[in-house]
């Protein structure tokens, strides 16, 4: 069983009623996701292999989408407690992006992961 403590959309350390909140499973998972994409490359000095290139990368014209989004991909499939991953849809307008994932996890659920 993985657990972790619950977050808030603010990725503050969510309390309710003065408890700790915790996450756990398929949801910690998913919350472990969105916070190794938030992370910048080699910024958590923890294990400078986490995160997202996203100034070297990301925000530059020259990396194509694909690319893009196969670092992304990379990032997901290597998440621990994701399974596979299911599907990946993709929305543009004008300058803006939306991917919505879909994975599996090893607790035999499956999760909605946006970014």
């Amino acid at each position: 069983m993985a657990r972790d403590l619950k977050l808030d959309a603010l990725y503050d350390i969510a309390i309710e009623n003065g408890d700790l909140q915790y996450v756990e499973d398929g949801a910690e998972v998913a919350q472990s996701w969105k916070i190794r994409v938030l992370w910048i490359y080699g910024e958590w000095y923890g294990n400078l292999s986490i995160g997202v290139p996203w100034f070297d990368k990301m925000f530059k014209i020259l990396i194509g989408p694909e690319a893009k989004r196969q670092i992304i991909t990379d990032l997901t499939r290597a998440t621990p407690g994701v399974k596979s991953l299911v599907s990946i849809t993709e929305t543009h307008e004008d300058h803006t992006g939306f991917l919505a994932l879909r994975i599996s996890t090893d607790y035999d659920t499956m999760e909605n992961l946006e970014l």
